[in-house]
């Protein structure tokens, strides 16, 4: 496949264009298990960023799915509108939580479906861990 798609590069640019080409990458579309994968990868970062402040961050299954039917799940775009929708529904709601509420450390921060209002809700609990 990389030979065929060299062959197409240099039938139709110029020589000196693709002179300075080192390399072609050839990606192959995710799927919905790469995304779902994505999802858990972002959001064991942002885990990892509050777990330094003494606040852990949970994520419900029915939360992820969700996640994706409200970013519109695209298997064209990948999994970069993932992370932006992530920080603009996930990180950005959970600091207004923290902020509003004036968390102590030993916060437990659960990412929910409200089924009421049909979108993302937060759960705030004290950690009985010290």
């Amino acid at each position: 496949m990389r030979e065929k798609v060299w062959q197409v590069v240099r039938s139709y640019f110029r020589r000196e264009f693709v002179n300075c080409l080192d390399d072609i990458v050839i990606f192959r579309k995710l799927g919905f298990g790469e995304h779902h994968d994505t999802v858990d990868l972002i959001f064991t970062e942002m885990s990892r960023r509050l777990k330094s402040q003494d606040i852990l961050l949970g994520m419900t299954e029915e939360a992820k799915l969700f996640f994706f039917l409200v970013n519109d799940f695209d298997v064209e775009m990948g999994a970069r509108p993932l992370r932006c929708c992530a920080e603009k529904y996930i990180a950005t709601e959970v600091s207004r939580v923290i902020l509003v509420q004036l968390l102590l450390p030993n916060i437990v921060v659960r990412v929910l479906v409200s089924s009421s209002q049909g979108k993302l809700a937060f759960s705030v609990k004290r950690s009985s861990v010290a």
